[in-house]
């Protein structure tokens, strides 16, 4: 006797199938940092660190997301957790916060997002923003530098 019937290609699922990735940008986000959400004013040292959390990579997410308060509040932490005998409870919750931005290679994996080279720059024969020149004289340089210390 037969089976059922078998499902319509459409209804079909692999239950093992791995998990497809969120692709990040390496040249990180685009544009102005978003406008402090938090009440009051910026405090010292948030300004500059609230701009170089936006332009990095996970930034797009956070945007996409709508993560401004909670990078916001890891920004604040972060300069108090940072500080000579700064309080446990700071640490940890920067800690905390760094893993639910994506801050960490682990963070990155269990939210599934990996950074990816600008492959339209790399057609052009362009190279990413950051991204150094390879290239036989620069390996030569660096087994130079090596070899004569």
């Amino acid at each position: 006797m037969p089976g059922p019937a078998p499902k319509h290609p459409d209804q079909r699922r692999r239950r093992n199938k791995p998990d497809e990735l969120t692709r990040l940008p390496s040249e990180g986000r685009r544009g102005r940092a978003p406008a402090w959400p938090l009440a009051g004013r910026m405090l010292a040292g948030e300004k500059d660190r609230w701009r170089e959390l936006w332009k990095l990579p996970q930034a797009v997410m956070w945007d996409r997301l709508g993560c401004r308060s909670t990078v916001a509040r890891y920004c604040r932490i972060v300069l108090e957790a940072e500080q000579p005998g700064a309080r446990r409870d700071a640490i940890t919750e920067a800690r905390q916060l760094e893993t639910e931005l994506g801050l960490t290679p682990k963070a990155m994996a269990s939210l599934k997002w990996t950074v990816v080279a600008d492959e339209l720059a790399e057609r052009r024969g362009q190279r990413p923003a950051g991204e150094r020149k390879s290239g036989t004289r620069g390996r030569v340089k660096a087994v130079d530098a090596v070899a004569g210390s």
